[in-house]
């Protein structure tokens, strides 16, 4: 380990900054202050014990100059003190000690103190301190799958926001060209198959997590040595950073000698360099990673986003292209059980929370590892609760990219709301007009954003920030891009955040249905999601949500013909539509009242002349049951529990099974719905036959309803 000594002038500077920060030689807070900084996530107090090489005698040895100190001691006392190191080090000193202790087989012991900062998860920055993870120490590392592609996808048609996630799976490739994580790592690194590799993904899709693992793992598994490279704080090309910034930041000096040994490395084929964030590289500096001069003796693998991939395949000229792939549900599972294995049942109810009816789409959106990331740390930080809305959900993930992205990109408050704004007009008119409301046509995109290439692009910067991302080529007009948004539940969610009034939703012309000024988006089904988004925003107004959810319920669509309870089909339609609204506004007033109508649909109601249980069985009870168990479970579970101690004891009462079913799929993890399905198989052993309960569902380990 190379070691610092303070120069004349050094010395004089340190005493002058001690002096401004009052401490005496021997005072003990300046060894308290340097081991935070070392080891910040422990506690240090006076007294010791300090960090490791935070002693007395190396903090005078420090002072005077008498002897060399640890590199990374003696820039810990530069830190505390607030003077650079680099003006207080001797370079003479440095560059003699190196020369002494650094032989060939030390290199890879620089890289590995160079990559500390890599073994932390990238997300860490958006996370509070405790809660911020340890990729290597931890183990937290879930493999990622990878597609080998030659060339941009053509695509057509639209996906179902509910599998969203399809938008950014490659497709049509053979099984040779899938690999797996350790199967990419025995392929193509350990037998370097080739030079040049390009990991390719959407935001938040893994691709700096994949290079952190992939740089330890060739420290770990080769003789190789690796050097890391963030392009987006990368101020010089390539070749100055490796033999100036990066020697520095490594030795704390750059001497011939040094540069010269290093060299010799580069020329020998033995270096890895791996460059994180092409995208987020000045476009005026990515042509300098072409292979010339000393970069052809160099391995690279870079990561990219798919966007500026697609937008200029021609900057990774040489280079094999990768497409990272979504999590699998399994790999969702895995991931979850590594964020909380110090409480496993935390994180199997989060499990069973997005397993609900209603949350298909936020399982979906967890197939990305950063929204996945996000989810847990909301989940933990909120003792095992999501937000009551999706709508707040989905503005924690906004405020937390826009959050992430800001340092990278020219990115203020001004901007950050005009560019909202037009996301939502955007995504709201895509919906509402598009043939493919979540693949997006350029030129319908560059109607509202402009041009990327227009000065103060709003398209060029969703681009940037990933809101919007490149997702292939038309397959109808070839040369033309189609882009998606992050995932549709944030099109769906931009969307709702333009809509003012709710009869945009819903403007009822009893005489003329037809009118123009006629709205019935209540009655279309990509509407159903935008819906209840805007019911759980915060920044409407309450009395505006009761009255939507009045003229749901009181909505006549003047139909002769009835379903149900004198009830139209449309009629019924948006009145199981207010019942689900209620999850996500469940101040609504009559609330109480929708849901008992719901139960007498869906379930039945007993009878006093005939002292029996009746009810009704056919598609419109069905669609009943299913409202029902979208709608708010605090309030739904304990009105079905309810309703089944309540019921017959008549073995005639078919429509018990309904009320079983409905609570075991939105009772999960409940424990008073576990407790009521347990009283029941109990209690009804002697009335109805064995497998109409016990032979149907199960209480699982997990105290899931199966």
């Amino acid at each position: 380990m190379a070691k610092l000594k303070a120069s004349q002038q050094g010395i004089a500077k340190i005493k002058q900054a001690r002096n401004e920060k009052g401490w005496t030689v021997d005072d003990p807070r300046c060894l308290v202050e340097a081991s935070k900084v070392l080891e910040p996530k422990k506690i240090w107090q006076e007294g010791g014990p300090y960090a490791d090489g935070c002693s007395e005698g190396n903090w005078k040895r420090f002072l005077y100059g008498t002897a060399t100190v640890n590199t990374e001691v003696f820039k810990a006392f530069c830190r505390v003190l607030g003077v650079s190191w680099e003006e207080i080090v001797d370079r003479t000193v440095v560059a003699q000690d190196f020369a002494v202790e650094h032989t060939p087989d030390k290199w890879q012991e620089v890289c590995r103190r160079m990559l500390q900062e890599q073994k932390r998860l990238s997300s860490n920055k958006l996370m509070p301190r405790q809660m911020e993870r340890d990729l290597i120490d931890e183990n937290i590392y879930v493999d990622l799958t990878l597609v080998q592609q030659e060339q941009i996808q053509k695509v057509g048609g639209d996906s179902s926001p509910e599998q969203g996630s399809l938008l950014y799976e490659s497709t049509g490739y053979s099984k040779s060209e899938r690999f797996e994580y350790n199967q990419f790592l025995t392929t193509l690194l350990s037998t370097k198959k080739n030079d040049r590799i390009a990991i390719i993904g959407e935001p938040g899709g893994g691709k700096t997590t994949l290079l952190q693992k992939i740089a330890f793992w060739l420290l770990d598994k080769t003789d190789d040595l690796v050097i890391w490279v963030s392009l987006g704080r990368l101020a010089t090309n390539a070749i100055d950073y490796i033999f100036n910034d990066w020697l520095r930041d490594a030795e704390g000096t750059v001497t011939e000698n040094l540069q010269a040994a290093w060299k010799s490395q580069l020329e020998q084929r033995q270096v890895w360099l791996l460059l994180d964030g092409l995208d987020e590289m000045a476009a005026e500096m990515q042509e300098t990673l072409s292979a010339r001069g000393l970069l052809t003796h160099v391995r690279i693998v870079t990561s990219c986003r798919l966007n500026v991939w697609q937008a200029n395949p021609r900057i990774l000229d040489g280079f094999e292209f990768y497409i990272t792939q979504p999590f699998t549900f399994p790999q969702v599972e895995q991931f979850i059980e590594k964020w909380f294995s110090k409480d496993n049942a935390l994180g199997d109810r989060l499990w069973q929370a997005i397993h609900q009816p209603g949350k298909e789409r936020i399982k979906d959106l967890a197939r990305n590892p950063l929204r996945l990331t996000l989810l847990c740390a909301i989940w933990q930080g909120r003792d095992g609760d999501l937000p009551d809305t999706k709508a707040k959900l989905y503005q924690k993930f906004v405020d937390k990219i826009f959050e992430w992205k800001a340092e990278y990109f020219r990115l203020d408050s001004n901007n950050q709301e005009r560019l909202n704004a037009k996301l939502g007009e955007l995504a709201r008119e895509a919906i509402d007009k598009e043939p493919t409301r979540f693949r997006l046509r350029h030129k319908f995109v560059c109607q509202l954003l402009g041009k990327p290439k227009d000065k103060d692009s709003l398209l060029q910067l969703a681009l940037d920030l990933g809101w919007l991302n490149q997702v292939g080529m038309d397959a109808d007009e070839p040369e033309e891009p189609v882009y998606a948004f992050w995932h549709p539940t944030f099109q769906e969610y931009f969307a709702a955040r333009t809509i003012d009034d709710w009869n945009f939703f819903l403007n009822h012309i009893p005489d003329n249905p037809k009118d123009s000024q006629a709205s019935y988006r209540i009655f279309e089904r990509q509407w159903k999601e935008v819906i209840l988004l805007w019911l759980g925003r915060e920044n409407v107004r309450t009395e505006n949500k009761e009255a939507f959810i009045k003229a749901l319920v009181e909505f006549q669509d003047g139909c002769r013909d009835c379903i149900l309870d004198h009830k139209g089909f449309y009629e019924y339609r948006a009145y199981c539509l207010a019942a689900i609204g209620i999850a996500e506004f469940k101040e609504c007033s009559c609330a109480d009242a929708i849901l008992s109508q719901l139960i007498r649909w869906g379930y039945g109601y007993f009878n006093l002349k005939i002292q029996m249980w009746v009810g009704e069985s056919c598609p419109s009870s069905e669609l009943a049951r299913a409202a029902f168990q979208e709608s708010d479970r605090s309030r739904t579970i304990p009105a079905l529990i309810n309703l089944m101690l309540n019921s017959t004891t008549d073995a005639t009462n078919g429509l018990l099974a309904n009320m079983v079913e409905s609570l075991g799929k939105i009772g999960t993890g409940n424990q008073h719905a576990i407790d009521a399905l347990l009283d029941l198989i109990r209690t009804t052993s002697n009335i109805y036959p064995d497998p109409f309960i016990e032979g149907k569902y199960s209480i699982s380990y997990k105290g899931e309803v199966q």
